[in-house]
Formats: structure tokens, C-alpha cells, sequence
């Protein structure tokens, strides 16, 4: 009898730790959002298909690009239904042609904030924007 308690204590005891870690890995995924890494050509495609999106255009090595994440991070915290896509220009020297042949930008300054309506530039905005700014973008 005294092994049937045990057994049963053990067991509730490792009851509540898994339900302790379920509870941990739920509330992380509910808290924790990111926005939306793409790569140039799925940016390309989602202009091709005519899509409506809000992109940003930055290098991961830039001060004001990284600074931009966090308010883009505090956007996305607050609005998780809004879709905020980033596209890494870091590793191309020859990003500035791309965004002219490809998308018809002749502005190379990171980071850059494109909204698009239907396939089409409404919005093209340089630098990093503040929350209120970025959310007006949204709007």
C-alpha cells in the first residue's frame, strides 16, 4: 500500500511540472511575435501576384535598421492580425539594382517601409518610422 502512495505521489508531482511547462510554452506562444522574414525573390512574387502587404527593406548590420526591428517587434506585440513582412539586404552589395530592376525603387536608403495595394507602391517611406507612424501605415 505504502508503494501504491508513493507511486501516486510521484506521479502528481510529475503531473504538475508537465502542466507547469505546458502553461509556460503556451503563454510563450501567445506572448512572442516576430515580424515576417522574406527572401528578394518572394518579395518580387508577392508583388507579381498583385498582393497588398506592408514590407520593410533593411540591413541587419545597420544601427537604425536593428533600432527599427523593436518598434516593428512593439507593432506586431499589438497587433498580431497585421501582417508586417522584412526583407534582409545585408548580404547583397548590389541590392540598390535590384530594388530598381526588380521593383522599380531608386531609393537605396535602409530601412525603407513599402506599402503595397494590389501589387502597386502606395506608400514608400525612408528610414525607421515610430510606432505611430509605422501604424499609420496600416491604417
Amino acid at each position: 500500500m505504502e508503494k501504491i502512495k508513493k507511486f501516486w505521489k510521484e506521479l502528481s508531482i510529475f503531473g504538475i511540472i508537465i502542466v507547469v511547462f505546458l502553461g509556460l510554452f503556451v503563454y510563450r506562444r501567445i506572448t512572442h511575435v516576430e515580424f515576417t522574414t522574406i527572401t528578394q525573390s518572394a518579395l518580387v512574387e508577392k508583388v507579381k501576384d498583385k498582393d497588398s502587404f506592408v514590407v520593410v527593406i533593411g540591413n541587419n548590420n545597420d544601427s537604425a535598421t536593428l533600432a527599427y526591428q523593436d518598434t516593428m517587434t512593439e507593432f506586431l506585440t499589438r497587433n498580431r492580425r497585421k501582417p508586417l513582412y522584412y526583407v534582409d539586404i545585408s548580404n547583397d552589395s548590389t541590392y540598390n539594382t535590384w530594388l530598381e530592376e526588380k521593383l522599380d525603387i531608386t531609393d537605396a536608403t535602409v530601412p525603407q517601409t513599402i506599402v503595397y495595394e494590389d501589387g502597386k507602391i502606395t506608400t514608400n517611406t525612408t528610414g525607421a518610422l515610430s510606432y505611430y507612424r509605422l501604424a499609420q501605415l496600416f491604417k
